[in-house]
């Protein structure tokens, strides 16, 4: 059995205005039903809707037992997850930083 493993890399800006191209990513990953990937690194602006799109696509996938990974969530990530109390949803609970 093969692993599929859905990479989305957000935008430098992720707002209300954007949504529809988040919402067909996650949407894609959902549908491939694997393990998600999501690359916050590059972050500079996101909204209360990005937000909570990214948290309803995490919610459905840990009912269906998918693993989602926020990855290298830039600093405007994760304080604003921590803004609006997604922050532990999320995981993303402080910036990534350095080299692994």
């Amino acid at each position: 059995m093969s692993s599929t493993i859905s990479k989305i890399t957000l935008a430098e800006t992720e707002t209300i205005a954007q949504i529809e191209v988040l919402y067909e990513k996650l949407l894609q990953a959902w549908d491939v039903g694997q393990q998600t990937e999501i690359d916050a690194a590059n972050v500079a602006r996101i909204d209360t809707a990005a937000l909570q799109c990214l948290v309803i696509f995490h919610r459905s996938q840990q009912k269906r037992n998918v693993p989602v990974t926020i990855d290298f969530p830039s600093e405007v990530f994760v304080n604003a997850a921590k803004m609006l109390g997604v922050a532990e949803t999320l995981a993303v609970n402080q910036q990534a930083s350095g080299l692994f």
